[in-house]
Parts: structure tokens; sequence; C-alpha cells
């Protein structure tokens, strides 16, 4: 179960799918309307998705009024299709969502409850302006009640940012590292030397793009034939856009490709992606990066530190302030040796850590788990 409001699926979703498969005689997916169409979804899945169009027109104005009754409409929609479906399903798992009422709603119908715990909304929307900081009172809320109902919480690690009990947490992967992964992010050619600095996310304020945006004109007073590439979308894109257009120094040296189907080909591109995020779970692009051995700089949030260790398996930031930034990135990017070395046994962790078999024995773990619970 995702949220209706969510616009866009990543391949996440399908693995997870994919993983969850095995272990169930059906597996319903209920989400929203997309605004790009979602490839992979196994034949086998149900679909239910939920009509949006109500939620999105009053939304659509964007103050703090609507935002809550968008917002309040979605949770009370999905308990209803909750309840419809509810009699073909025993375990309802909330993917990256806070759902408190629809949460209630299957504690009440008896179901067994598990809530994936990716990134923080409340973390994120903190880090926004006066109208998202007050938002994120009621998801952190939400997190609380949802920890709270859950039989399981299920995190990539168990350095989670919710509020939750230890023992309630169960490590489970949800991308699928099988050989067509690994085969679809190789590295078939290297980069031809030159310097491409590349960021994969959403813009918006808890990223910290707009620090990075900030370092690259420091870059390029240093390294003048520096590129960058951006690959994302958000609320902060046109912002950014328009600050970059403005530094002649850097004028033509950015790409901004919006959001993409093929990050890969973007990944293999970058002689170094950076993700300086004031909060996160585990970025699944750092996964992705590390299958096509691009090295990854990433600041010390959520469970990153635990992912990425200094000069082996990456790079840390320990300041996004924007000149430390740029002179870490300069600092790196003038040791291409280094780079590689690390990109390497990055590549060798990630397949040692993160197949598809460790992922089906994890999953087997949570349900064995479940099973037992009360």
């Amino acid at each position: 179960m995702t949220s209706p409001l969510y616009e866009i699926a990543g391949p996440n979703l399908i693995d997870l799918l994919k993983l969850l498969a095995p272990f169930a005689n059906s597996v319903y997916l209920l989400r929203g309307k997309l605004q790009t169409p979602i490839y992979g979804i196994p034949d086998d899945i149900k679909q239910v998705i939920v009509n949006t169009d109500l939620m999105r027109r009053i939304k659509k104005n964007y103050n703090m009024v609507t935002r809550l009754a968008s917002y309040g409409l979605a949770q009370l929609i999905v308990a209803r299709h909750l309840v419809r479906i509810g009699q073909d399903s025993e375990v309802v798992l909330f993917y990256q969502s806070g759902l408190a009422i629809p949460a209630v709603t299957a504690r009440a119908r008896r179901k067994k409850v598990l809530v994936y715990a990716g990134g923080s909304g409340y973390r994120s929307l903190l880090a926004g302006k006066m109208q998202d900081k007050l938002l994120s009172l009621l998801l952190y809320a939400e997190e609380v009640i949802m920890a709270t109902l859950a039989h399981k919480v299920i995190a990539v690690t168990r350095h989670i940012q919710i509020p939750v009990s230890e023992s309630k947490v169960i490590e489970a992967p949800t991308r699928l590292l099988d050989d067509t992964f690994f085969e679809k992010y190789r590295r078939k050619k290297r980069p031809d030397g030159k310097v491409v600095v590349g960021y994969v996310g959403r813009f918006s304020p808890e990223k910290g793009v707009e620090e990075l945006a900030e370092a690259f004109s420091i870059v390029v007073a240093k390294i003048p034939s520096a590129r960058f590439l951006l690959v994302g979308d958000g609320p902060l894109k046109q912002k950014i856009e328009a600050r970059l257009s403005e530094r002649n120094n850097i004028r033509g040296k950015v790409q901004i490709t919006g959001w993409v189907n093929n990050v890969q080909t973007y990944l293999l591109e970058m002689s170094l992606l950076v993700l300086p995020s004031k909060t996160e779970g585990l970025p699944n692009i750092i996964l992705e990066a590390m299958a096509c051995k691009t090295p990854v700089l990433a600041s010390m949030v959520g469970a990153i530190p635990f992912i990425l260790e200094e000069e082996v398996t990456g790079f840390l930031l320990r300041s996004l302030e924007p000149d430390y930034m740029a002179e870490r990135i300069i600092d790196l990017c003038n040791k291409p040796e280094l780079l590689q070395n690390v990109s390497s046994k990055a590549y060798v962790w990630l397949k040692e850590n993160y197949s598809a078999t460790t992922a089906s024995d994890s999953w087997s773990k949570v349900f064995d788990s479940i099973t037992r619970a009360p």
C-alpha cells in the first residue's frame, strides 16, 4: 500500500513486489494515479488504483488548509479501499507512506501490519519553510502512531529515523539486486577523463541541492573543464536553474534532466555522485551508483555512514557548507585512482551484502516473525 498522493513510482517498488510474491497466495498493490507509466509490475499482482482527481484539485492552491484537506481525504479513501479488499488479505504493508487512519483500520480488522521505514517525512518537512515545519508536527504524530500500530517495522538498516522500539525492527532490503540488476548497471566503458559531478534526487530543501549548486561555481574556478549533471525534479528546480544561469563561469556547464527512467545512463557518465541530504533513510541511488562503479560522496545522515565507509566504499561529507563541499569535490576529482579503487571495493561490497539471495532470506524472516506475532 502506497500513498495515493505519490505521483512517481521507482524501481524499488517493482523490486519489492517481486520480493513479496513468493510469500503470498496473492498480492494487492493499492496506489494512486502516476505522472509517468510504471513498467515491470508482475502480471499476478492485483492493482487497486485510487482516483486522485479530487485530492489534486483540492491541493492545487497549495496552502495549509488545502494540503491538510487533500491529505485527510486521501487517508479516508485508502481506508475505504482497504475495507473492500481486506477480506482477501491477512497482512498490510505500508510502503513509504504516512497513513495512520488506514493503519488503524487494518488493526481494527485484525490484520497484521508492516510498516516500511525509509526516510522520515517529518524530518523532510522540518527542513522546509514555516508552513512545512508546522505540517511536520502532523507527520511526526503519524510516524509515532504507525510505529506503535505496526507488528513489525521494516528497514534497510536498523539505524532508522522514526521513534520505534528496536525489538520491532527487522532489516530487509527493498531492492532485488539479482543478475539482471547488475547487468543493467554494469559499466560498459570508462569515462573519457572529463570531470562530471552529479546529483540524483528531489529538488527540495532537505536534499541540500541548493548548497550543492552554490558549490559548483567554486569547483569550476579550480577545475575549469568540470561539468555538472543534475537528475531529478521538485519545487526548487526553477529556482536552481535561474541561479545557475546567472553564474557566468558555469553557464553551459550544467545539465538538468528532470525525472528519468534510465538513471543508470546518467550515473555511468559521472565521475562522482554527490548527495548532500539533510535527512535520509538509505537512498536507493547509493546502491545503484555502487552497481555502476560510480563513487559516492554523501552526507552523514540516516543509514548512509553504515553503508559508505570513508575511502573504502565511499566518501562522507562532514558539513554542507558550499565552500567545504567544493573543497571535497575538487580534492576527490583530482584523485582518479582513489575514486576508481573505492568504487571497485563498493561494487564488491554491494554484491556480497545485497544479493538477491540475501534479500529473499531477509523477507522470509519478516514473514516468519509476523506469523508468530500476537
